[in-house]
């Protein structure tokens, strides 16, 4: 946030918040916070669809890959495989 530029400690707040969204690092003993959040948090159900959704997609390009016919074919679509599967 630019209103934060000349804030003493804002860039060692800024890499403290970067690791704790990551999961690396934690910014309050889990004993200090409530119950509820000591906990992992569930994760949501879209980010969850987007990760398997990646994951298939990379399998796929490295399935296609090793196809006898992927040479020929992506000498005349380089684009293969759509991403409108």
């Amino acid at each position: 946030i630019a209103g934060h530029k000349d804030v003493e400690g804002s860039e060692v707040v800024d890499r403290k918040v970067k690791l704790v969204a990551k999961g690396k690092a934690r910014l309050s003993p889990r004993n200090k916070l409530p119950t509820a959040l000591r906990e992992q948090l569930p994760h949501s159900i879209p980010a969850l669809k987007q990760d398997h959704n990646k994951k298939l997609k990379k399998l796929w390009k490295d399935k296609w890959s090793i196809l006898s016919h992927f040479p020929h074919l992506s000498t005349i679509n380089p684009t293969l495989p759509s991403n409108t599967w």
